[in-house]
């Protein structure tokens, strides 16, 4: 394949132009212009189409005149997602970090029970705009490993139950999310030894981490 061929491939798959000279300016001034009306489409493939295989992308306009700068395609291959051990290790990681965790914005609330022992409602909004979602028909699938640490004055931890969030959202429901969060609840036991507590959701799709620390005594 030629270097002029080899141009026009490379544009072909990113949606871009090729030039054939050297006039920087005046291409940074078309790419420039180009940009200055545009439309930015999104095509996801169904969940179960990921062959590894290159699929073409065809792009038309109804309006004369017009030419259609886009992909011509895409390589059908599937990001992995993240192991079990991988979910341990992370998770692990934020438990014992000092600080927290930022790949998933995470904000919540904890708030006393009445009743004997004392206990904490707390409740933990996800921001899903950091969450990876899979779009599947009408809805958005998306998988999370949540934990809750309570952190003791004596320098131990303890943790409940790892709980995995199988996410199944209509558009109404995902819509609503990315503007509110989506809530998870736990109730804890409160002991006169706890001093922190500590949320982390894991994204198994993505491998992207958040916390969020609640502390309790000062």
């Amino acid at each position: 394949m030629g270097s002029e061929e080899t141009l026009d491939e490379f544009a072909n798959l990113t949606g871009g132009r090729a030039y054939r000279n050297n006039d920087i300016a005046g291409a940074i001034k078309q790419a420039i212009n180009d940009v200055k009306q545009s439309y930015v489409l999104t095509y996801a493939p169904p969940p179960g189409n990921w062959d590894g295989k290159y699929h073409k992308v065809r792009i038309t306009c109804t309006r004369k005149g017009v030419r259609v700068q886009a992909r011509q395609g895409y390589l059908a291959v599937a990001e992995k997602a993240a192991s079990g051990k991988q979910a341990d290790d992370a998770i692990e990681a934020a438990m014992l970090s000092s600080l927290d965790a930022a790949e998933i914005g995470l904000r919540g609330t904890a708030t006393p029970l009445p009743g004997d022992p004392p206990a904490l409602r707390v409740v933990v909004r996800i921001d899903l705009g950091d969450v990876r979602l899979t779009p599947d028909g009408d809805a958005f699938t998306g998988q999370l490993e949540t934990r809750f640490i309570e952190y003791l004055d004596d320098g131990s931890m303890r943790q409940t139950k790892p709980a995995s969030l199988n996410l199944h959202l209509t558009r109404e429901q995902r819509d609503a999310a990315m503007n509110d969060g989506y809530s998870v609840t736990e109730d804890l036991a409160v002991s006169s030894h706890l001093e922190q507590i500590r949320a982390i959701v894991f994204d198994i799709g993505s491998a992207a981490i958040g916390s969020l620390s609640v502390p309790l005594r000062k």
